[in-house]
């Protein structure tokens, strides 16, 4: 870690000046080389500030290193600037002289006169391609060079934004918007799972079975030869997967009665129903349902034969599927049909609803942070952008710079949490839960983030290092506590109003 740390401060030592010096009415790179041409013209003694301005004259062995990192920062800033204009260039100088629509000369991409677009009809196929999604997308070679010179250069794009520089690169708000709707939804997306997952191998790890069961049914040469009406056969299935027994082909789980943990008919071994299930009676709630089903089909389906072969004439779409399910619908007898059920015994009614209570409030809490999550992030934005404003305000720097700078941080923030936070995913989808290895990435995460700010700030700001560390303390710390305070409150706000 150390080593990495050491390698991006002497990448940021080896960086052009001008990153820093970025003034908002033009190139710095030209404003600080006149301020040393100057003064060694004029054969004053130029002096240096926070960052130091060369001399010119290379005298001692001090001198002569400062002289070959402003030599290296202004030829990098020059490389940049270059490539920059170059691209710039590439994508507004025409094909042809004169748009083919008008016949007016053309002075960019369109028209001046009707505002075609100077689009090359002999251009190759794959250009047609790049040119939509560059236009409906708003996706072309920009976004690279920005990506790259957030993670390359940091502060960088914060001082060309500054500059006026805004459309050679992505805008700093579309660029944070981007990757935010990215992240969060590949993150939900994830985390739902295995919250669903993790609650279920909860609420079915206390259930045994026989081990002289378990190790013919992980044999895996038994056969579904008895079908029964079961309690919760997804959750059968779910129960020996967590057992490792293989489920496919030793059960046929058909949910019947309504939701997927409700009556289902199943196909298994007869060991199975011998060894682990019981007979057990329906629920008040079942027992209505079923009759109030078998009284609806009894009105508009009057005859299960017609819903099999005449669809048309029962006055309903009925599929064949459907129609299998009205005739087990029709057929079923409380009374006579045995119904079995696979969870404890002892386990009450009122245990039961605890548990799905808590697997509801579990989704609930998780689509709630999905939705809140975002806005609580850019909520976020304006803080932080105050706290910079704050710890720097001797800069009279005005407010959106600083907006701008923390958009940039907070973009650098959400795409390398991608490393730590897949790295948990992968643990819990390993079976590994929080591993050594998740903490150790989010402690490295935590690191290289403050690293940035730190370097980011310096560019920016352009004040010595002890005193942007010092300040860098002030709003990381600050900012963080505030960050924690407001989350708690948006999830104790999220509780309240879920059970209230």
């Amino acid at each position: 870690m150390w080593v990495l740390i050491l390698w991006i401060m002497k990448e940021n030592m080896q960086k052009p000046d001008a990153e820093g010096k970025t003034d908002t009415v033009g190139p710095a790179v030209v404003s600080k080389e006149e301020r040393c041409d100057d003064g060694n013209d004029s054969g004053e003694t130029v002096g240096s500030d926070d960052e130091g301005c060369d001399d010119g004259g290379g005298v001692g062995g001090r001198g002569g290193l400062h002289a070959r990192l402003e030599a290296r920062r202004r030829e990098l800033l020059r490389r940049i600037e270059y490539r920059r204009l170059k691209r710039i260039r590439k994508l507004t100088v025409p094909a042809y002289s004169h748009c083919k629509n008008c016949g007016e000369k053309l002075q960019g991409m369109y028209c001046s006169r009707c505002g075609q677009y100077a689009l090359d009809t002999e251009q190759p196929f794959w250009k047609y391609i790049k040119q939509y999604f560059e236009n409906v997308y708003q996706f072309d070679s920009k976004v690279w060079q920005t990506l790259w010179l957030l993670f390359r250069r940091p502060g960088l794009l914060t001082c060309e934004f500054n500059a006026g520089k805004i459309n050679s690169y992505v805008h700093p708000f579309r660029l944070y918007m981007f990757i935010s709707v990215v992240f969060f939804t590949i993150f939900f997306m994830f985390a739902s799972d295995i919250a669903r997952r993790s609650m279920r191998e909860v609420s079915l790890a206390p259930y045994n079975m026989p081990d002289t069961v378990l190790v013919q049914l992980r044999a895996g040469t038994m056969r579904p030869d008895t079908t029964v009406y079961v309690y919760d056969g997804s959750g059968l299935a779910e129960m020996l997967e967590l057992k490792d027994v293989p489920t496919d082909g030793l059960l046929d789980v058909e949910p019947v009665f309504g939701s997927r943990h409700g009556i289902s008919l199943v196909g298994m071994p007869r060991l199975l129903l011998d060894s682990c299930l019981y007979r057990t009676e329906l629920t008040a709630d079942d027992l209505e349902n079923i009759e109030a089903a078998q009284h609806t089909l009894d009105l508009y389906v009057p005859d299960s034969d017609e819903a099999d072969t005449d669809a048309e004439s029962s006055g309903l779409d009925i599929e064949y599927d459907d129609a299998a399910d009205m005739d087990r619908i029709r057929t079923f007898d409380p009374d006579r049909t045995p119904v079995y059920d696979w969870r404890m015994k002892h386990m009450d009614q009122n245990r039961q609803q605890e548990r799905w209570e808590q697997e509801n409030f579990v989704n609930n809490m998780l689509a709630g942070l999905s939705k809140w999550t975002p806005l609580y992030m850019m909520f976020l934005l304006p803080i932080f952008a105050l706290l910079l404003k704050t710890a720097y305000r001797r800069r009279r720097m005005n407010y959106m710079h600083h907006f701008v700078h923390a958009i940039h941080i907070n973009s650098f923030f959400l795409l390398l949490l991608f490393i730590p936070t897949a790295i948990m995913i992968y643990g819990f989808e390993a079976q590994h839960g929080t591993s050594r290895l998740t903490t150790v990435s989010f402690e490295i995460f935590f690191a290289l983030v403050f690293i940035y700010m730190l370097l980011s700030s310096h560019t920016v700001y352009r004040e010595g290092w002890l005193k942007t560390l010092s300040k860098t303390l002030f709003v990381f710390f600050s900012f963080s506590f505030l960050a924690i305070c407001i989350a708690l409150v948006l999830v104790i706000w999220m509780i309240y109003a879920y059970y209230y």
